[in-house]
């Protein structure tokens, strides 16, 4: 069962002088002991790095850029394979529908998913109409992970909105993720229905969260 609480995603940008494995079990070690009640990870080296040093489920994905159709958060059975083989607890996938080679539809990818795995899946999705798709198909852990990632979804984000759908559909947990900086906003995801909360930058990425901050300032403060 997925955890009640605040997931931490440790996935630092190629960019960081912090991109590497080291750094990201360091960074999951620190957010368990702060509290965390999952880590979300992202490659091989990566999520076996960080299931050697914490206690706490990691949601596992692999990110392959280039992929035509939009789909890179565990595209292929490779990946999940890969997922599966470096200790991941649960399973990410982008569940917005958008085609993946080798398969008709999404609900013949999770099928060969629960063929290969009895690891628990979890929906990333950008729009309510995904979060059915999603459920349709045979997940039961939805997250609003890809709003404003696509061109059907919210720009503003978190996407409180898309939350309190997805929580009426009655499909299972509810993973507030996408722009959360602001504890009132995560608090009012929880009050919406929300099981847990995934905050990635605001946390551990100081390279992105200094760059937030910098690029929010300077142009009329700090000329």
């Amino acid at each position: 069962m997925l955890p009640h609480g605040l997931i931490v995603s440790c996935q630092i940008p190629a960019q960081s002088p912090l991109h590497n494995k080291a750094s990201t079990a360091v960074l999951a070690m620190a957010a368990e002991s702060g509290g965390a009640v999952a880590i979300r990870a992202e490659g091989f080296d990566s999520i076996k790095a960080i299931k050697e040093v914490v206690s706490i489920p990691v949601i596992g994905l692999i990110k392959t850029r280039g992929v035509e159709s939009g789909v890179y958060i565990n595209s292929t059975l490779s990946e999940i394979q890969m997922c599966i083989d470096a200790g991941s607890d649960f399973i990410a996938i982008d569940a917005t529908g958008r085609s993946r080679a080798g398969f008709t539809d999404l609900a013949e990818f999770v099928g060969a998913i629960k063929e290969l795995t009895d690891t628990q899946i979890i929906g990333d999705v950008s729009n309510v109409e995904e979060g059915k798709l999603a459920a349709d198909s045979g997940i039961s852990i939805l997250a609003t992970t890809l709003s404003g990632y696509t061109s059907n979804s919210s720009k503003a984000l978190p996407d409180l909105e898309l939350v309190t759908s997805l929580v009426k559909l009655n499909a299972g947990p509810v993973i507030a993720e996408g722009g959360y900086r602001d504890l009132a906003d995560c608090k009012e995801a929880f009050d919406l229905g929300a099981h847990a909360i995934c905050i990635g930058t605001a946390i551990t990425d100081p390279w992105n969260s200094t760059k937030y901050y910098v690029d929010g300032l300077v142009e009329k403060y700090a000329k």
